[in-house]
Order: C-alpha cells, then structure tokens, then sequence
C-alpha cells in the first residue's frame, strides 16, 4: 500500500492501522524475547537434567562404593555374628542405592552408553567377592578373607573410582559446554531485543509522525476551506438580504401580469374547445366516408370476381368450339371417303353418294357455325378481359380512395385528440397560472422572513468562523485569529474587525446546526458534495 493509498483511508482507519502496527511489532518483540527465554530455560533444563544429575549419580556411586568399602571393613573387624550381620545388611542397604543411581546414569549420560554398561556390570560382579568375604568371616576365616578383599576387591573399587571420575569430568566438559550455549543465547536474545526495541521504537516515531502530519494537514485545509465558506456565507447572506426587497417588488408586479395572463388563457381554452368540436365533427363525417368508400371496394371486388368467371366460363365454351369443329373436320373426311366409295361402287353406290354429299355439306355448315361462333365467343373474351383489367384499375382508385379516406380521418382523428390535449394542456397551465398566483403572493409575503432568515445565516456563518478557530486551537495549539464582517440591509460591507480565537465560545456552547458534509483529498483544491 502506497502513501497515496494510506492517505484516501479515513482518520479511524489510519489510527487503527498505526497502532495495528505498533501493536504487530510489540508482539514480534515479545515473540522474540519469548523464544529467547525458552532457548535459555532449555539450556538450563538440559544443564540440570543431564551433566549435573550424572555428576549427582556419579558423586553418590563414588560415595556408596566408598561406604561398602567401609562396610565391609566393619565386616572384617567384626566379632560376633550380629555385627557381621549388621555390617553385611549396611552392604547391601548402600548396593541398592548405588544400583539407583546407576540407572539415573544410564538414563542421563549423553556420553558412550558402553561405558556406563562396563561399570554397572564391574559393579555387579563385585558382588559375589564381597559374599565371598562375608561367608568367610562367619567361618572365622579372617586371614583369607583380608586376603581376597586385598587381591580382588581393591581393584574393583579403584576402577569404579577412576570410571566415575571420568563420568564427572565428562559432565563437567557438557556444563561448560551447556553454559557457553547459555551464555551465546543471552548475548543473542539481547541484541535481538535492542535491535527490535530499536526498530520499533523509531517506527512508532516514524508512524506517529506520518500519521499526525496526514492527519493534520488535511485538517488545517479543512479549517482554510470553513474559513473562506465562512466569508462566502456571510457575504452571501448580505446579498440574500439585499436581493429580497427586490423580489417583493417584482412579487406584486408578477401577480398583476398573471391575472392578465389568467384571462387570456381563458379565451384561448374557449377557442380550443370550440375547435376540437370542429375536429370531432369532422372526424365523424370521415369515419362515415371510409365505411361508404369502403363499401364500394368490396362492390367492385366482386364484380372482379363475377367478370373473372365470365371469362372462366367463356374459355371453357372455347374449348367446347374447338371440339365441334374438331368432329365437323372429321365428319367432312369421312363424306369424302365415302363419295370416293360411292364412286367406286357405280350405280350401285348412287345413293350412297347423295347421302355422303348431304353430311359433307352438314359438316361444311357445322365448321363453319363453330368458326363464327369461337369468332363471337374470342371477342367476348377479349371484352371479358377488358372489362377485367377496367375493374382493377376501379378496385386500385378505389382503394386509393379508402387509403386517403383513412389518412384523413386518422388526421382529423389526430387533430381532434390535440385540440382534446390542447384544451387540457391550457387547463392546467390555467390550474399552474392561478397556483403561480398564490405562490407570487407568498413570495411578496416570504421576502421579509427571506431578509430575517439572511440575518440569521450571517449569525451561522460568524458561529462557524468560532469554531474553525477553536478547531485550530486545538490542533495546532496556537491562537488563530478570524475576521468578523458585517453587512447593511443593502448588502454591503459595513464593518471589518479582528477577532481572537480567546473570546470565541467553545463548541458546545454555539446552536446545533448542520452543515453540508466537505470531503478533502491530498491535494490542495477542496470539494464540498
């Protein structure tokens, strides 16, 4: 996150995300001594768990042996059986112990675990010497008793001495070794705190100084921004006071002109009605033109239709000709053949003749009664499709016609609706006109409250400069000092004075007022929403 971006954030979220900061770096802080102090208490626990208890167990081992040593020459001085026995039950009393602590060495010694096994097992097998002397001195056999704890016991004793000196020296090289350790990670956790501590402390001054000066300078514009609105309004209300004697004049003028204004709209609403009866008149004798308009177009549709099968009718009748003239061509070849028959047969084919040339003439009138008539029926056709093409042009005008019939009657339709609206529409600026009446002669009214609310924005204005200089004070700590302005009725200036930030009242005492909410950016211009 940029500078830029801290500084669009607001002053609660600056605040928090400093000491968020603050508070991250002591946890760091606190994390790092923490892991110091753990790092040291190990150390310590290791000293103690591990080179002092084996110097523990080694030094107590070192001491029991030296005991049963002298237990076993309390044994070999003894005189009777009962101080034999009290000697051997102090033996093994000091065996029992010594095995102990051999177990804590074997545990805790972090050397060659061999070496500790090696002992315990010497020290085991010093056992049965030692219950060898006993035995013979309950025999009363002191001299080879004496002899035996000279030649294997003492050599026992004086490598179990030397392997627990061993053991303690070892514990000592793993101490100072563990103290050194202790001792690094002391000088480490310290340095790491002072660096820490370091880092942190001139981070805190570093955002304590950032944060005071984003919060600050932003502030001290505020205060310039409400300093010089504070001017603004007072000069404004100044004008507001001089700007509302004019307006009452120009009030009472205003409602003369709108009564004239009143009546002539009055006038103008009667012209209006009168003309949208006109429109609707007009509108219903269109309406009635379309339907007989339209009426007529159905007319000539069927007669269209009847001409068209006329002509259907007339090319069928064609096409009967066309037959018969068919059958008279062939009965007029089949008299041919039959004369040329006739001729052949002679006398005999005479009257064969006759009759073949009564069908042949026949057939000639036939052909030629289906010629005139195909003839009358093709200019019948010819007036079918004349009569045709003069219905279609009859049917178009006439759809022409109902067309522009319609558009007509959809114009006057139009105008009659817009003579409606413009009778409406003047309505309502009469209904406007008459509350505009009102509202001018309020305004005559309000002009005066409009000159005493002036007076009081001055007063607003003259409390805000109070608290802009006490706003100061508190930031900056020093004495600010605003300028007082006074205006007459007029809305000029009529006084100038200094006033100190001492004998501005503080913030609670000033009227609760609300005032339009001013948002800054980093940048020196001021932008009121």
């Amino acid at each position: 996150m940029s500078i830029k971006d801290i500084n669009k954030l607001k002053i609660g979220t600056r605040l928090g995300l400093s000491f968020g900061i603050v508070i991250a770096l002591t946890l760091v802080l606190s994390t790092i001594n923490t892991t110091g102090m753990n790092k040291l208490a190990g150390l310590t626990q290791k000293l103690y768990d591990h080179p002092y208890a084996v110097s523990t167990a080694s030094l107590r081992i070192e001491m029991g042996i030296v005991a049963m040593h002298r237990s076993m020459k309390d044994v070999a001085l003894a005189k009777d059986e009962a101080a034999i026995s009290k000697a051997s039950a102090t033996v093994d009393s000091r065996e029992a112990e010594t095995l102990e602590d051999f177990e804590i060495l074997r545990e805790r010694f972090l050397g060659d675990q061999s070496q500790v096994e090696m002992a315990r097992r010497m020290f085991i097998e010093w056992k049965p010497i030692r219950d060898e002397v006993i035995s013979l001195m309950r025999e009363g056999k002191r001299e080879e008793a004496a002899r035996i704890t000279k030649e294997k016991g003492a050599d026992y004793i004086a490598t179990l001495s030397g392997t627990m000196g061993e053991f303690i020296n070892f514990a000592e090289g793993k101490a100072d070794e563990f103290s050194t350790n202790a001792r690094q990670a002391r000088k480490d956790t310290l340095a790491t705190n002072y660096v820490s501590l370091a880092a942190t402390v001139l981070l805190g001054l570093g955002l304590a100084f950032f944060m005071t000066r984003s919060i600050t300078r932003p502030l001290y514009r505020a205060i310039a921004g409400l300093r010089e609105g504070g001017e603004q309004v007072s000069s404004a209300a100044g004008q507001v006071a001089a700007s509302s004697q004019s307006m009452a004049e120009g009030a009472t003028e205003q409602a003369a002109g709108l009564e004239e204004t009143s009546s002539s709209l009055e006038e103008m609403s009667s012209m209006i009605q009168k003309n949208a009866d006109s429109a609707r008149k007009a509108d219903e004798l269109s309406q009635d033109a379309r339907k007989t308009a339209s009426t007529g177009t159905q007319a000539m549709q069927r007669m269209n239709e009847a001409i068209l099968t006329i002509q259907k009718s007339s090319d069928e009748t064609a096409k009967i000709i066309k037959v018969i003239d068919d059958i008279a061509f062939q009965t007029n070849i089949l008299a041919l053949n039959a004369a040329v028959e006739a001729a052949r047969a002679g006398d005999a084919g005479a009257g064969f003749a006759v009759v073949a040339d009564e069908v042949r003439n026949l057939a000639m009138r036939s052909a030629d009664a289906a010629k005139n008539t195909a003839g009358m029926i093709e200019e019948s056709v010819k007036n079918s499709n004349h009569g045709v093409e003069i219905a279609e042009e009859v049917s178009s005008t006439l759809t022409k016609i109902v067309t522009s019939i319609s558009q007509s009657s959809d114009l006057v339709g139009d105008i009659a609706n817009a003579s409606r609206q413009q009778s409406a529409g003047i309505a309502q600026i009469n209904k406007a006109v008459t509350q505009m009446d009102h509202v001018t002669q309020s305004n005559a009214s309000n002009a005066e409250e409009s000159a005493s609310a002036s007076e009081e924005l001055h007063a607003q204005a003259e409390a805000m400069n109070r608290i802009v200089a006490e706003l100061t004070e508190v930031i900056g700590g020093s004495k600010q000092t605003s300028s007082k302005v006074e205006y007459d009725h007029t809305g000029r200036m009529k006084q100038t004075a200094t006033l100190s930030s001492e004998n501005f009242p503080t913030i609670n005492e000033t009227r609760s007022r609300s005032f339009q909410s001013v948002e800054w950016d980093e940048t020196p211009a001021m932008t009121r929403n």
